[in-house]
């Protein structure tokens, strides 16, 4: 596959994730489905955001990886980058911004959203054209990433740690209904 393809594919994972996220921002509230706390935040903390770009990801690499990856052998090295870059963006953007704009401010927490997003997948797209970090050693390790952060959103739903990163900033609460310390 040649590199304008992989830049389309690239470009339309991040209006996909940038969409999806958005939906999956209200998607819990919506349902109160437990099925959708795997998914959507159940709060507004920080570490719940994090799904936001997670599953939308996750979800147009599995596509990706249909349609061109298992011919690339850096795809999921690539991929797995772009997603820690996106997901460490998030909290940095967050909280550098946090003295400025408050704890509630719609159109700066989009905008951080944004820039995660288009981080993370500027990210995948470098390192996937790179064709570098194709040992197996890397795939295998990255799968391993991928499939530990998934396992810690599911988890950390339903019984987070009392830090300061998955405490809802606006009720004090942490996880699916968890009082506060």
């Amino acid at each position: 596959m040649n590199r304008a393809c992989i830049r389309r594919w690239h470009w339309t994972g991040a209006a996909f994730t940038l969409a999806a996220g958005t939906l999956l921002h209200f998607l819990y509230g919506w349902t109160d489905w437990i099925g959708a706390a795997v998914f959507a935040p159940v709060n507004e903390s920080v570490w719940e955001h994090l799904k936001l770009l997670f599953w939308p990801m996750l979800l147009t690499t599995a596509a990706e990886y249909m349609a061109y990856g298992n011919g690339r052998k850096n795809f999921i090295q690539a991929k797995t980058a772009g997603l820690l870059v996106g997901l460490a963006a998030i909290p940095v953007l967050y909280y550098a911004a946090k003295p400025f704009a408050g704890v509630d401010c719609l159109p700066v927490n989009l905008l951080i959203f944004a820039l995660s997003t288009a981080a993370a997948w500027l990210v995948s797209f470098k390192c996937m054209i790179s064709n570098k970090g194709s040992a197996p050693a890397a795939a295998a390790a990255a799968i391993l990433l991928f499939t530990s952060i998934a396992l810690l959103f599911v988890s950390f739903t339903f019984s987070p740690p009392r830090n300061e990163l998955f405490r809802d900033p606006q009720t004090g609460t942490y996880g699916l209904h968890q009082g506060p310390d």
